[in-house]
């Protein structure tokens, strides 16, 4: 397991509430952190231009951000 996976963990699950950080603070741990090249790829390549097609695309990437969120918290 890499240090600061481990360091998340033991973050989460620390045993004093003092310890114990914050969804917010967590969400900000290296562990979470992605990075992001400028080689990447959007996962959404729609044309603006039709309208129904974009927005559905905004509903289905907006879900797939909120059920990660879930994952995290």
């Amino acid at each position: 397991l890499p240090s600061d996976a481990k360091h998340f963990i033991m973050t989460c699950f620390a045993l004093e509430t003092e310890d114990r950080k914050d969804a917010p603070t967590l969400l900000k741990h290296s562990f979470l952190r992605v990075e992001v090249s400028n080689t990447t790829k959007p996962q959404v390549s729609v044309k603006t231009d039709d309208r129904r097609k974009f927005a559905l695309e905004l509903v289905k990437s907006r879900q797939r951000l909120l059920e990660t969120r879930s994952i995290c918290v």
